[in-house]
């Protein structure tokens, strides 16, 4: 099932396609909000979609839908940034990627544990360490790898202990029946 902000993105995305403009009033009629009721919480998903970037406003009540780029496309603009200016801070990558000030963040935590930058005094990040070919994040994938095989043990277990009890239940249910007859 999906939510209202994914809903309200597909219609934009499809009435937006080829970069047309897209009216709220227009974008309210193809998702069938008629009463002011309604439409306020569209009206609210366009004001996060323009914070995000996902939606650039063109004039009052008139929109553009603009497609942001995908995570990967992301770490190597930022990649592609901090081999060229050696240094940077987290603003200007921020600003020059387009990516979230903590996606940054995380990223350059992420370089800065495998030895690639050096966080400076002052704030900014130092490329210490050229690989040339972009690093790939494996942190989260063994991170969530490890949860997963931690939780199919719980499981496990959890089966186990109910079988033992099922077990246990039917032969004091067998012991019940054969003392009453």
């Amino acid at each position: 099932m999906k939510g209202f902000t994914q809903i309200v993105r597909n219609k934009i995305k499809e009435i937006g396609e080829k970069g047309t403009e897209i009216k709220a009033a227009q974008l309210a009629e193809a998702l069938n909000l008629t009463s002011r009721k309604d439409k306020n919480p569209l009206y609210r998903t366009i004001q996060d979609f323009v914070v995000r970037g996902e939606v650039k406003r063109l004039r009052h009540g008139v929109y553009k839908y603009v497609e942001l780029p995908s995570k990967n496309e992301l770490k190597s603009i930022m990649w592609r940034l901090l081999r060229a200016r050696k240094i940077i801070t987290i603003d200007d990558l921020e600003q020059l990627s387009g990516a979230s000030r903590e996606y940054v963040t995380e990223w350059l935590r992420m370089l800065e544990k495998r030895k690639i930058v050096k966080r400076l005094e002052d704030g900014r990040c130092r490329l210490i360490n050229d690989t040339v070919i972009e690093p790939k994040d494996n942190d989260k994938a063994f991170k969530y790898r490890k949860i997963r095989r931690k939780k199919k043990r719980e499981a496990l277990t959890a089966l186990d202990q109910a079988s033992a009890a099922i077990k246990t239940a039917k032969e004091a249910l067998q012991a019940l029946d054969a003392g009453n007859s």
